[in-house]
Parts: structure tokens; C-alpha cells; sequence
């Protein structure tokens, strides 16, 4: 999943929401799933380096972070930068009744890629992790309006509701 400025996905961002004002955040049963979370400037680097390279012809690349994280990681690490203490609510997406990519902005299983064909083809690596960038993703949040704006939690709410945590 692509993080940092611009992305078309709210990643960090999904977080940041609730962790900011501090409501509860769903996870996924059991929030140890491992997921690789990368800094769109180095994806873009990655495909910078395509472009007129012989050794990329007909060959497909991983652009990833070389540091996986888990799910409760993500919030744990978003809310020592934000100074709040994250109340974690887990949950078994299966009955919750929602529909797909709904609740949660990843898949709820483990999900990563490897990136050893990259580095050694193209001699690529990435230069962020997202343990490093969560500072800076914090403050862009709040520098571009977000902790102002309003926030439909109503299927958090949905889910909290069924798991009584509500």
C-alpha cells in the first residue's frame, strides 16, 4: 500500500482519523497481520529507473518497503507521534456483514512483496520506511485540513456497535 502526498488511497490517513480524535480504532482480528506499507518516492524512483533500461524490457518489478508492519504497529506507531493512546478494537470482519474493502482500507490478511528482483536488476532500494515517515505523515495530515474536516465513522460505529465496544 502507497503512503505520502497525493496517494489515491487514504492509507496512514485511515488511521490518523480516528487516532486523532481519539475514537476507537477496528482492526481485523487478531491486528498481527503483516502488511508493507510504501513511500510513493520510492515507487516513483523505482519507475524512474524503467524507462531506457535494458535490463527492465519485459520484466515486471515489486516496488515495496523492506520493512513489513503489522496492522496494531500501524496505530501504535501513529499514536505515540500524535501523544494519544490508542484504544484498539478487534473484530472478525466475517461477521460484520459489510461489503468488500468496506471498514478496513486494506485486505485483512497478511499482505507484502518482495522487492529482491528490483535491487538486484536494477539496483534499486527503497530509502523510506514507514516508522521513519510517520512524523512527517502526521504533520502533513493536520497541515492539509484533515484533523478539521469531518469524518463518516458511521460503519465503525456499525462494527463497534456489534463487537459492544461502542
Amino acid at each position: 500500500y502507497l503512503y505520502g502526498p497525493y496517494t489515491n488511497k487514504d492509507c496512514e490517513q485511515w488511521f490518523v482519523d480516528r487516532i486523532i480524535r481519539d475514537r476507537p480504532v477496528p482492526l481485523p482480528a487478531p491486528g498481527v497481520q503483516l502488511t508493507s506499507l510504501s513511500n510513493i518516492k520510492d515507487v516513483a524512483a523505482l519507475m524512474a529507473m524503467v524507462p531506457g533500461n535494458e535490463k527492465a524490457v519485459k520484466q515486471q518489478f515489486n516496488s515495496s518497503t523492506d520493512r513489513c508492519i503489522t496492522f496494531t504497529g500501524i496505530v501504535k506507531a501513529i499514536a505515540k507521534e500524535l501523544g494519544k493512546e490508542p484504544k484498539i478494537v478487534l473484530y472478525n470482519p466475517a461477521e460484520m456483514g459489510l461489503g468488500k474493502g468496506e471498514g478496513f482500507p486494506f485486505r485483512t490478511n497478511h499482505f507484502f512483496a518482495g522487492t529482491d528482483k528490483a535491487k538486484m536488476v536494477l539496483g534499486w532500494a527503497p530509502e523510506h520506511n514507514f516508522l521513519s515517515d510517520v512524523k512527517s505523515l502526521c504533520e502533513a495530515y493536520v497541515a492539509f485540513g484533515r484533523a478539521d474536516k469531518e469524518i463518516d465513522f458511521s460503519v465503525d460505529d456499525k462494527i463497534l456497535a456489534k463487537v459492544g465496544a461502542a
